[in-house]
């Protein structure tokens, strides 16, 4: 089994290339996905953020993620007080995943996340694979694609690591200032042949 931790910033394309190398035959886990999961009512990731910070509730009393949105993104003690009540909740849902794999020598698990750089698991894969773009390609994207307001894209951007930082911490870059999804799709085949090589070595 060779896992794969596969990181890079909002409008990069990340999501995309995930898509792809699922499409490729990769076992993909969301840390995204997970971490929503883990807001739902019942958690003890829910109990500790209701509790710490209770704006971010509506109406129901459930989790508005728009509203934590914008706290973590806007406020910096913030965000680090969220990040250390969610991300280890989160990378112990992950790691019970990832042991369902471990009974297939030829699995190529791949762990997609936002914030690989500086974290604790930095250095815990086999393989870190980056998705960079500009930043003027990544903040169009964001306006266009997602409906971002250009000051909420901009203060979500400045919370992320450089393109020098993801790359200096990965085995391979993708760099994703295609126009054509089908462009990106060819980058990604070609990782997938690359990792399946290494892992034949």
């Amino acid at each position: 089994m060779l896992t794969v931790c596969l990181t890079g910033n909002i409008g990069s394309g990340k999501s995309l290339v995930a898509h792809f190398m699922e499409e490729k035959g990769a076992h993909v886990i969301s840390l995204d996905e997970l971490s929503k999961e883990l807001l739902n009512r019942g958690t003890h990731v829910y109990a500790e953020l209701s509790c710490m910070f209770p704006e971010i509730l509506d109406r129901a009393g459930n989790v508005d993620k728009k509203k934590m949105a914008s706290l973590i993104f806007n406020d910096d003690e913030a965000r680090r007080r969220v990040e250390k009540i969610i991300h280890p909740a989160v990378w112990r849902a992950c790691d019970d995943v990832i042991a369902s794999y471990k009974t297939d020598p030829h699995a190529i698990v791949v762990v997609e996340l936002a914030l690989l750089y500086g974290s604790s698991r930095e250095q815990w894969a086999d393989v870190n694979v980056g998705v960079v773009a500009d930043e003027s390609i990544r903040l169009q994207r964001l306006i266009l694609k997602r409906n971002m307001s250009k000051d909420d894209a901009l203060a979500r951007m400045r919370t992320q690591p450089s393109n020098k930082e993801i790359e200096g911490i990965c085995h391979y870059v993708i760099t994703n200032n295609f126009s054509s999804p089908d462009a990106l799709k060819g980058e990604v085949n070609k990782l997938i042949e690359k990792l399946r090589h290494n892992m034949k070595l």
